[in-house]
C-alpha cells in the first residue's frame, strides 16, 4: 500500500473532521454570534424594562436593604445587584440564602418605584446556554453538552491547521475571489479561503478562549482532588480569596442578633476603595447578627476583565473596613482575561458588532466547506450507495445550517407570541427552539434539497422581517416608539432581525435562481 504524505494526512483530517463537526460548529457559531447581544436581547424580551430610568445606587441600595429584611431576615447571606452601568442589563437583582441551601431570586425595575419584574423569560440567556453547553444543564451534574462543545473546538483547531497545510495557495488565492467562477467548486472554495483567512486571528482567538475559560471541566482532575469533585465549589474558591468575608458559611455560626449600620452608610466609608469604578454588587454575609460582614465590589462588566474588581470588605456592626483589595493573582487575572475577550465586555457596542460578524464569518466558512465536501466528490460519484450518503449529508447540510437560523429566529418569536402568564413559560421558549429545529430536519428529510434550501431561507427570511410586527402586540414594544424615544439598543434587536432577513431573502432568491439550480446540483443518480 502506498504511504500517504503528509499534506494528504492533513486533507483526510481536515475534510472529515470539518464534515463530522461541523455540524456541530455551525449551530455552535452562530448562536455564539447571536450571544454576543445577549444582553439586549434579554431587555427586548421584557417589556416593563425598556428605556426605564436608573434610580441612583444610594437610593435602591436602601430600597433593597428594606426588601431584604422583610423577605429574608434569618438569612445568612444577602446579595445585590446593581444595574449595569452601560444599562446593558437594567434590573435590580436581589438574592439570598433559604434555610435549606437553595438561593432565592427577585427582580426589580430599576427605577425606584419597587415595581417587579413580572415579565418570566431566559430571553438571550437560551443563545449563551446553547454556545457553551448546548442547552445540557446544569453542567455540574450532566456535563456532556460541555464536553462535545469542547471536544469540537480542538476538532475545529485542528482543522484550522490541516485547512493551512492543505490549502498551499490559501494566502494568494484570498486575493483571487472570482463570485462569477463557471466552476460551481471554484466558486465556494474562493468563499471558504476568503473566509478562512481574514478572520482567521480572531477564530482561533475565540476558540482558544472558550477553551482556557472552561479548562476545569475538561481537565476535571484537579477539582476531583482538592473540592471533591465539586465544580461549585471550585467556583466559589477562585472568585474569592482564602481571607473573603463571606465564603463557605457551613464553617461557622452565626453571631447573635445585633443592630447592624445601614448600608448606604457603609457604602459612603467603602466608595474610595471602590474608586474609579462604580457599584456592582453587594453581599452581606449574616445580616443582623454581631459577625456581620458586608463586601462591596466593583462593576464586574468594565473593560475586558469582568472578575476582577477592586472590593472592599467592612466589619457590619463597627463599620470599620476589614480590608480593600484591588487586582487577583496572576493566574486569575489570566483567566479573567480570557474571559473577557471571549465574551467582549469591553469595546462597546462597535466591538460586539465586529464578534457578531466574526462569528457569522466563522458559521458561514464551515457552511461552505460543507457544501465543498459533496461538490467536490459528487462529480465523480458512480455508485449508487455512494450518491445515497451524498443525499444524506446534503439534507443534515440543509438543517443545520438554514435550519438553525429558522430554529434561533422561531425561538425569538415564542419569546413575543407565548402566553406572559403561562407555567414553564422560559421553558416552552427553548422548547420552541427545538421543535422549530426538528422541523427543519423533517423538512429537509422531506424535500428535494435544492427545494429544502429555498424554503428554509425564505421562511426564516420571512421569520426575521415579521419579528418587529410582533412588537405591536406586547406593550411598549413597538419599534417606532422605541426609536421615538431613543431606546436604539433594544431597538436594535428588531432592527438587526430585519437586516438579517433581508440578507436571507436574497439568499434565497439566488438559490432559487435558474443559474443556481443549475450549479447546486448534478442530476441526482436517485430519486431526490
Amino acid at each position: 500500500m502506498e504511504k500517504k504524505s503528509f499534506t494528504q494526512e492533513m486533507s483526510w483530517l481536515h475534510t472529515w473532521s470539518g464534515l463530522i463537526f461541523g455540524w456541530l460548529l455551525v449551530p455552535i457559531f452562530v448562536t455564539g454570534a447571536i450571544c454576543v447581544f445577549w444582553f439586549e436581547i434579554s431587555v427586548w424580551a421584557r417589556p416593563e424594562v425598556h428605556a426605564m430610568r436608573v434610580a441612583d445606587p444610594a437610593d435602591l441600595m436602601e430600597f433593597s436593604e428594606a426588601y431584604l429584611k422583610k423577605a429574608a431576615p434569618d438569612s445568612r447571606l444577602w446579595r445585590i445587584t446593581f444595574p449595569a452601568t452601560d444599562h446593558r442589563d437594567p434590573i435590580l437583582t436581589l438574592n439570598w440564602l433559604e434555610p435549606d441551601g437553595k438561593l432565592a431570586k427577585r427582580t426589580f425595575v430599576p427605577d425606584g418605584s419597587g415595581a417587579p419584574v413580572v415579565t418570566s423569560t431566559i430571553g438571550g440567556r437560551f443563545f449563551v446556554n446553547f454556545h457553551y453547553a448546548l442547552n445540557i444543564l446544569p453542567r455540574e451534574t450532566n456535563p456532556v453538552g460541555l464536553l462535545l462543545v469542547g471536544l469540537a473546538s480542538i476538532a475545529f483547531l485542528v482543522g484550522v491547521v490541516g485547512g493551512v497545510v492543505v490549502h498551499k495557495r490559501i494566502f494568494k488565492d484570498f486575493f483571487t475571489f472570482r463570485p462569477k467562477a463557471k466552476s460551481r467548486q471554484r466558486t465556494w472554495l474562493d468563499a471558504h479561503n476568503v473566509l478562512s483567512v481574514l478572520p482567521l486571528p480572531f477564530h482561533f482567538l475565540i476558540v482558544f478562549t472558550g477553551l482556557l475559560f472552561f479548562c476545569y471541566a475538561y481537565v476535571p482532575s484537579g477539582i476531583a482532588t482538592l473540592f471533591q469533585g465539586s465544580e461549585s465549589a471550585f467556583l466559589t474558591s477562585a472568585a474569592t480569596s482564602r481571607n473573603s468575608e463571606y465564603g463557605d458559611l457551613s464553617r461557622t455560626e452565626p453571631g447573635t442578633p445585633a443592630t447592624g449600620m445601614p448600608l448606604r452608610t457603609l457604602y459612603d466609608s467603602a466608595l474610595p476603595g471602590l474608586a474609579p469604578e462604580p457599584m456592582g454588587y453587594i453581599v452581606v454575609r449574616d445580616p443582623g447578627r454581631n459577625n456581620a460582614a458586608v463586601e462591596f465590589f466593583g462593576t464586574h462588566h468594565h473593560g475586558i476583565y469582568i472578575v476582577n474588581t477592586p472590593r472592599v470588605a467592612l466589619d457590619g456592626s463597627s463599620g470599620e473596613i476589614v480590608r480593600v483589595m484591588q487586582g487577583r493573582p496572576p493566574v486569575g487575572t489570566a483567566w479573567d482575561t480570557a474571559a473577557g475577550l471571549h465574551m467582549v465586555f469591553f469595546g462597546g457596542i462597535p466591538m460586539r458588532v465586529l464578534y457578531l460578524v466574526g462569528g457569522m464569518a466563522g458559521a458561514i466558512m464551515m457552511a461552505t466547506g460543507q457544501l465543498l465536501f459533496t461538490i467536490k466528490r459528487r462529480e465523480k460519484t458512480v455508485s449508487p450507495s455512494k450518491e445515497r450518503f451524498f443525499t444524506v449529508v446534503d439534507k443534515i447540510n440543509v438543517a443545520t445550517i438554514a435550519g438553525v437560523c429558522f430554529a434561533c429566529v422561531a425561538h425569538l418569536w415564542a419569546i413575543r407570541l407565548l402566553p406572559y402568564g403561562m407555567a414553564d413559560r422560559p421553558i416552552w421558549e427553548v422548547r420552541m427552539f427545538f421543535v422549530a429545529w426538528a422541523l427543519a430536519f423533517a423538512h429537509a428529510a422531506l424535500r428535494p434539497t435544492r427545494t429544502a434550501w429555498t424554503e428554509q431561507l425564505a421562511a426564516t427570511a420571512m421569520l426575521c422581517l415579521g419579528l418587529p410586527v410582533l412588537g405591536f402586540l406586547v406593550p411598549h414594544s413597538n419599534l417606532f416608539e422605541m426609536i421615538a424615544r431613543g431606546d436604539w439598543k433594544t431597538a436594535g434587536v428588531d432592527l438587526s432581525s430585519v437586516g438579517f432577513g433581508i440578507v436571507l431573502a436574497m439568499l434565497a432568491r439566488i438559490v432559487s435562481g435558474k443559474r443556481a439550480t443549475q450549479s447546486l446540483h448534478k442530476p441526482s443518480l436517485i430519486p431526490a
